[in-house]
């Protein structure tokens, strides 16, 4: 009887053993990369505040603080080690459900309320301002490429008709031409180099103006309120679809390896960034917190770094929009080609 209970007793712990270790599985196959890496950044980092706070209390100088500092969070043990995993997993958890979330409030979805509205309308008009003063800087440019080629023209020979300038003009500037050329004198328009002609600095400014414009939408009324926004907003628009997430979520088993390869890619890179901004900032709080005023080199220093790292996340996670932007066009026109056929 007793080698039974035993028996049953065994097969019990060995059953909610295997629970425990199913449910830890799905726990952590939930969890995306993308998720992991702001999450164990934010835990080490409010433990590295926390720890640098102790030693400081201590009366060490800064020096002492820091290698103190450093030494106690790489020499911890394994319970340490055990529960800042376990309080990992759980940031990732919570960071994972706010992904999205911080994208969206990085891109200027904001609201509702007056006093946020308000604040919202100032910087879209800002950005508004922005890309009528780059529109007019580049039309500015444009003319002066013009000037060059035109002047250039003078030695072409043969001569250019008045309708092939015209034309040409047409691909330089972007102002529309009236008429139509015959297939030669179409071809020796298409074909001629003009870029050739014009000044190596206004044409580098051509360049640099058109990759600014291009991360604003075309149409001035849908402007958004950050520059994050604005990159994602030109796209989504250029896709011609008006839920660009779900569109992915509907499509995204059909579409090519590569394809969904390259979008879960572009996709946690910039839900990695986004999420390291939020992060940072939390830092720069918990650094506030600790060290107060009373201990102001502390937190002046903690404060500004992390500012700046937060800025540099925001660059990153702008790069990384475009890229994914130009992902989801590439998806968009996959579904299009693919309803065609």
């Amino acid at each position: 009887m007793e080698a039974a209970a035993d028996e049953l007793s065994k097969d019990a712990r060995d059953a909610a053993s295997e629970t425990i270790s199913q449910l830890a599985a799905k726990i952590l196959n939930q969890l995306s990369l993308s998720a992991w890496l702001p999450s164990a950044a934010l835990v080490l980092l409010v433990a590295f505040i926390l720890e640098l706070g102790a030693q400081q209390a201590a009366g060490q100088d800064a020096d002492a603080v820091l290698t103190h500092a450093s030494h106690a969070i790489a020499d911890a043990g394994l319970g340490g080690v055990v529960l800042l995993t376990m309080v990992i997993v759980v940031a990732t958890m919570v960071t994972q459900a706010f992904s999205f979330e911080a994208i969206r409030l990085l891109e200027g979805y904001w609201g509702p309320g007056p006093r946020i509205d308000k604040f919202a309308a100032k910087r879209c008009e800002r950005h508004s301002n922005r890309r009528t003063a780059l529109e007019t800087m580049y039309r500015e440019m444009l003319d002066k490429a013009w000037s060059d080629v035109e002047s250039a023209l003078a030695d072409e020979r043969p001569r250019f008709t008045r309708p092939m300038v015209r034309k040409l003009q047409e691909r330089v500037t972007g102002l529309a031409a009236v008429g139509a050329l015959k297939g030669h004198q179409r071809d020796r328009v298409r074909q001629f180099d003009w870029e050739a002609h014009v000044d190596g600095n206004v044409l580098r400014q051509v360049r640099i103006l058109e990759l600014r414009l291009a991360d604003y939408p075309r149409d001035a009324s849908r402007v958004m309120p950050t520059r994050l926004g604005n990159v994602l907003r030109r796209y989504e628009v250029e896709t011609g679809e008006d839920d660009i997430e779900r569109l992915v979520e509907r499509v995204y088993r059909f579409l090519p390896f590569s394809m969904q390869l390259a979008h879960d890619e572009q996709r946690a890179r910039l839900d990695v960034y986004c999420s390291m901004v939020f992060v940072l900032w939390f830092c720069a709080l918990a650094a506030a917190a600790r060290f107060g005023w009373w201990a102001w080199p502390y937190t002046l220093t903690i404060v500004a770094m992390a500012l700046v790292s937060s800025c540099v996340a925001y660059r990153a996670a702008v790069s990384s929009a475009r890229y994914y932007g130009a992902l989801l066009i590439g998806i968009a026109e996959w579904v299009s080609e693919a309803d065609a056929a």
